[in-house]
């Protein structure tokens, strides 16, 4: 993988058991990260860090995301993506080097993800684009340990015109849980199995809710 990091700028204090990293600017593939704070302590036989982290906007292509994922292991083609966040971080390391208790707290401020569209829906959405546009997402993620708590909402566009859509995600190591909801407006929409086609000056509400165990058993 390639990670361009430069301009760095940054503080420290170190006293005894503790260590601080204040003020942090870097660069990174032309993005520029602010880490106001990085904390650690040394508490008996352990290293407690807490941190704090910032941008204001960061926009990578798909050839950027690739040093960061592995993107032929996704279901889709990520084309670009931009967006903002700040976040909350700590965790412990013992004394054997393992990391425990970690967590964080992040707010995403999404503006712009572009994905390729490989759901093969078109004869529910008959107007369905080749890419999918989440833009404009307020995204709220909360991580503990194994767990994974996610909650957003924002525009998406698959179709001619955007539509809203809202939804909420649990992860654990046992199950995933979701619910989600796609409002649809001015689009086309088609169900043939209950020979239903909507109006197009119509509003429609789409829920899917389900959970997912670890055998991949809905």
């Amino acid at each position: 993988k390639k990670y361009r990091i430069s301009d760095i700028e940054f503080d420290f204090d170190f006293y005894k058991n503790d260590f601080k990293l204040l003020d942090v600017k870097l660069k990174t593939n032309n993005n520029i990260i602010s880490i106001p704070k990085i904390i650690a302590k040394k508490k008996q036989n352990k290293l407690e860090v807490l941190g704090e982290s910032k941008s204001k906007k960061i926009f990578l292509k798909k050839e950027d995301i690739s040093n960061f994922i592995e993107l032929d292991e996704l279901l889709f083609d990520i084309k670009k993506l931009e967006f903002g966040y700040s976040n909350t971080f700590s965790f412990e390391i013992d004394n054997k080097l393992k990391t425990k208790n970690l967590r964080i707290d992040s707010k995403i401020d999404l503006k712009d993800l572009e994905i390729s569209n490989n759901l093969n829906l078109v004869k529910i959405f008959p107007e369905s684009k080749k890419n999918i546009n989440f833009f404009d997402h307020q995204i709220k993620i909360s991580l503990y340990n194994d767990k994974i708590n996610i909650d957003g909402f924002g525009k998406i566009l698959f179709q001619n015109n955007e539509d809203k859509i809202e939804y909420k995600i649990e992860k654990t190591k046992k199950k995933l849980k979701f619910n989600t909801q796609l409002d649809i407006i001015d689009n086309k929409i088609k169900l043939d199995f209950l020979n239903y086609q909507n109006n197009l000056k119509s509003k429609l509400e789409l829920v899917f809710e389900g959970t997912k165990n670890k055998n991949g058993n809905y």
